[in-house]
C-alpha cells in the first residue's frame, strides 16, 4: 500500500477534513500526494532534495527551520 493510500485511509478512518490538514516533508512526493489528497503541503529545505526541486513541485509553503512551520499552522 502506498503511502498516499495509508494517509487516505487514516483520514477517513478519523474524519479528517482535507481543507484542515496539513502534510510536512523534504519530497516532492509529499507535495504530490498533498495535491492529490486536497492537503496543504509545506516543504521544508535541508533534506536530500534541493530547494529548487521543492519549488518546481509547487509547494504551497517552503520553510528552512521547523520553527517555520507555527504562523502556517
Amino acid at each position: 500500500m502506498s503511502k498516499q493510500e495509508r494517509l487516505r485511509l487514516y483520514m477517513q478512518a478519523n474524519d479528517l477534513s482535507p481543507e484542515r490538514t496539513v502534510i510536512v516533508g523534504d519530497m516532492p512526493v509529499e507535495t504530490e500526494i498533498a495535491r492529490n489528497l486536497g492537503l496543504i503541503n509545506v516543504s521544508i529545505v535541508g533534506g536530500f532534495v534541493s530547494e529548487a526541486r521543492l519549488r518546481a513541485a509547487g509547494s504551497d509553503y517552503i520553510i528552512h527551520d521547523h520553527h517555520e512551520l507555527l504562523p502556517i499552522l
